[in-house]
């Protein structure tokens, strides 16, 4: 799994044979491409963009943290589009533990049926092993 917010890396991790790509804030089409591509899942923890407004100490930093909200689920919507497997993670330092199940709700506002965005956090993550033919 890697930690990424921007498109180079994710892009490169995908190709490199990585299992998940854990945020994504900022992924583009070439590092959704190759995640397809790939079947590299995409673990967006929309909660933590989300959240990023609740703690901005200005009213300007407010609005700059809507709008990389905003983008943060037009990447999602963008993922799921293309086919993207998506998984429910729970990697999000800025909204207090016991919260994880809204990310089925910002996961649904980004196209995801309710059925979809249960199948993200039920089966989607399943399993850690990496196939036989993406093993390095």
């Amino acid at each position: 799994m890697v930690h990424a917010h921007g498109g180079p890396g994710a892009e490169a991790a995908a190709r490199a044979g990585v299992t998940s790509i854990e945020h994504g804030l900022f992924l583009d089409g070439a590092a959704l491409g190759a995640m397809q591509e790939c079947g590299t899942v995409f673990v967006p923890t929309l909660l933590a963009s989300a959240r990023l407004v609740d703690h901005a100490g200005t009213e300007v930093d407010a609005e700059r943290m809507r709008t990389v909200a905003q983008g943060h689920r037009a990447v999602v919507r963008e993922a799921h589009r293309l086919g993207v497997t998506i998984a429910m993670g729970t990697d999000c330092p800025v909204a207090a533990h016991g919260r994880n199940l809204e990310e089925l709700s910002l996961l649904a506002e980004c196209g995801l049926s309710p059925t979809e965005a249960l199948v993200s956090a039920t089966s989607n993550p399943g399993s850690t092993e990496v196939p036989a033919d993406r093993a390095r």
